[in-house]
């Protein structure tokens, strides 16, 4: 009988699933299909923690349904990341002839005084200001995930340090 690997730390998981929110007839958020499935490399926070959680011990031809709770996911919905600032002020650094027009529902990268980098939906733009909200588009949200595992393997040592590598350069960043 051929040994059959799960899910598990330092395995590489090929995914499709469809992520929706709230249960399994809420509005479609993600649909991951056969064409272009997820490979993900498990056990070096690569995905979610409760994700992989609950990925824990599949294996190939297995399917899965599950519920991250409110705000589990990517953490609950925080008002006080939701900041008005002048408009004038978002557009000091960039070039005038590149300062691209802002639309209500961008995603619009955002530096702070130290230089880091933070994502930022515009809810609103109006008086010379804008606002901007820093949570994730997901914070605060019952997401439902429903899928199969397509493959699982064992990742080679080259997957395992070019993870380790990326994870160190982005706690540098941090």
């Amino acid at each position: 009988m051929a040994n059959t690997i799960k899910i598990g730390k330092d395995t590489v998981a090929e995914l499709v699933y469809t992520l929706r929110y709230d249960n399994a007839e809420g509005d479609i958020i993600e649909q991951v299909d056969e064409k272009e499935p997820m490979t993900a490399l498990m056990g070096h926070d690569v995905m979610l923690e409760v994700l992989e959680r609950n990925l824990q011990g599949l294996q190939a031809g297995d399917h899965f349904e599950f519920i991250i709770g409110e705000g589990e996911g990517y953490g609950e919905y925080d008002e006080e990341k939701v900041v008005t600032v002048p408009q004038a002020e978002l557009m000091a650094e960039v070039p005038k002839n590149d300062a691209p027009e802002i639309q209500e529902g961008d995603i619009i990268p955002v530096e702070d005084m130290d230089g880091v980098e933070y994502q930022a939906v515009v809810l609103k733009k109006e008086d010379g200001k804008v606002t901007l909200d820093f949570n994730h588009p997901l914070a605060g949200e019952t997401l439902h995930f429903m899928g199969k595992v397509l493959s699982v393997r064992k990742a080679t040592q080259q997957e395992i340090d070019a993870e380790v590598q990326a994870g160190e350069e982005s706690r540098i960043k941090e």
